[in-house]
């Protein structure tokens, strides 16, 4: 009997300490999350490149710029694990991506000897002008008109950044418009039949975050006290700003 009250009292005894350790543990946790929260920063050694991070209320925001100036964006959440920093990001849209806007829609068009032709329901007469986020023409900019996803017919814009597109029979769904380096947008039809149409398009960079993924980071303090965070993939360490 006294065998086995020893044993049950160790067994509390382990209970106790094991109890203790992860309460300690959540605590330090819950401290880390707070203490990390702020802005870190990479340079890279010819000081062109860079990336910054802003933690916050367990969400990140993630900027990266190559030393050719190529911008990369991302965003998610973030937890802490021991002594790691994970991020998990999200798929990142940005908000003021690539747009159109219509400038004039009419439900007839000139014809060649100067008169007036009505439309018909089944026909879309569309002028596009391409544009960059800076308003210059894109020239060379791809307008594939497509049904089902199946593309129809191609289009591309000349040096003034423009393309006139035509189709009847109510076949087509949307116009798909891209250019190398920009982010796609795609124009739905189904408002654009029986009109002429003058539209304007922005098309902007394509460079924002279009898949979720995991990255780690340790931590660790630096000899200023101030919180260090390493890549465990690139072996990159941000520093608290």
């Amino acid at each position: 009997m006294v065998i086995l009250k020893q044993k049950k009292g160790k067994m509390q005894a382990v209970k106790l300490i094991l109890s203790l350790v992860a309460l300690s543990l959540s605590h330090w946790v819950q401290a880390q999350s707070i203490s990390l929260e702020g802005n870190y920063t990479w340079v890279g050694a010819a000081g062109l490149s860079s990336i910054s991070m802003n933690l916050k209320n367990n969400y990140f925001t993630y900027k990266s710029q190559s030393d050719f100036g190529g911008i990369f964006l991302s965003k998610g959440y973030y937890l802490i694990k021991r002594d790691t920093l994970i991020l998990m990001h999200e798929k990142y849209s940005d908000l003021n991506s690539s747009s159109f806007k219509v400038t004039k829609q009419v439900d007839s068009i000139a014809s060649s000897f100067g008169l007036k032709q009505q439309i018909k329901k089944d026909m879309i007469s569309m002028t596009l002008i391409i544009l960059d986020s800076n308003n210059m023409p894109i020239q060379g900019a791809q307008i594939a008109l497509t049904a089902n996803n199946k593309t129809l017919s191609l289009f591309f814009t000349d040096l003034d950044g423009k393309a006139v597109i035509y189709t009847e029979g109510r076949i087509a769904d949307k116009l798909i418009i891209g250019f190398i380096g920009k982010a796609n947008l795609e124009i739905n039809l189904d408002n654009f039949w029986g009109h002429s149409t003058d539209i304007s398009v922005v098309l902007t960079k394509d460079n924002y975050n279009k898949s979720e993924f995991i990255e780690k980071y340790v931590l660790f303090s630096g000899n200023d006290g101030k919180l260090r965070l390493k890549s465990l993939t690139s072996n990159d360490i941000f520093q608290e700003h």
